[in-house]
């Protein structure tokens, strides 16, 4: 019997595969790319967080215009 190697996609986590850089940034970058240094701070993905209760706050502010027919 010839075992086959198990691809490398079908080793990668789903947490992986959302992060793979080829997905999100150019070619000629890395993850470390964006990294702070040198005094220069680039936004953190946890930061997208604070977007969440403004979509709230719209998706409310949507429904109440259009029960009011407005």
């Amino acid at each position: 019997n010839q075992t086959l190697a198990a691809s490398p996609i079908q080793n990668w986590t789903l947490n992986s595969w959302f992060w793979w850089e080829t997905l999100w940034i150019p070619a000629n970058c890395t993850w470390a790319d964006l990294e702070d240094h040198d005094g220069i701070v680039f936004p953190k993905p946890y930061q997208l967080y604070a977007t969440i209760p403004y979509a709230f706050v719209m998706l409310m502010v949507r429904f109440l215009i259009e029960r009011s027919g407005v």
